[in-house]
């Protein structure tokens, strides 16, 4: 959020199945007068993830939650996922 504003990002623009996923959020974001970050995303096949989607799974509901977490902790701003 950017005060009164939203931005928003497709997956092509930040992908949390990315492992370099931070320099997409750095470009996105950094020099930008944001208030808070909204992680609406999530991976949601749950057949999926209990077999070949394991990994992308805790990738991305997990891991890249975190270091998000922490890039907003480091701001003081606050994440809602």
């Amino acid at each position: 959020l950017l005060g009164d504003r939203a931005i928003t990002a497709s997956r092509n623009e930040v992908d949390l199945a990315n492992p370099d996923f931070m320099q997409q959020i750095e470009r996105l974001l950094v020099g930008q007068p944001i208030a808070a970050v909204i992680n609406a995303t999530a991976y949601t096949q749950v057949d999926a993830a209990e077999g070949e989607g394991h990994d992308l799974a805790l990738r991305v509901n997990g891991q890249a939650v975190g270091e998000l977490a922490a890039w907003c902790a480091k701001r003081k701003l606050p994440l809602v996922h």
